[in-house]
């Protein structure tokens, strides 16, 4: 397991909210169950904060926006691409989960 060796672990990517700095990314957390990583949150910059820390954007599964403002959601298009480069083309399907206006928002986002 990478990080600490231990079944479950919590990595803060950003909890800068909507006033993200240099030091404090708008807000995401990851969370490893055994070989799998879930994603709640995805403000902009998170696929920054992936490839500086051990978290494996090509293993993740599940991405959680808990709501649709900007800071919870603007990095999903970006996150998206760097996890495809990362992903097995034979990997299952990614999940994910957010509030019913979520498709509407990411509706318009470049492809």
């Amino acid at each position: 397991n990478a990080g600490t060796g231990a079944d479950m672990e919590v990595v803060v990517l950003g909890s800068g909210a909507c006033n993200p700095s240099p030091t404090r990314s708008a807000s995401s957390l990851a969370l490893r169950l055994l070989n799998s990583y879930w994603l709640f949150d995805v403000g902009e910059g998170t696929q920054v904060q992936l490839q500086r820390c051990f978290v494996a954007p090509g293993r993740i599964d599940r991405i959680f926006v808990t709501h649709a403002h900007g800071d919870h959601c603007f990095g999903l298009p970006g996150l998206l691409c760097l996890i495809a480069r990362g992903r097995d083309r034979d990997a299952p399907p990614m999940d994910i989960y957010g509030p019913a206006r979520l498709p509407e928002i990411t509706r318009d986002y470049p492809r």
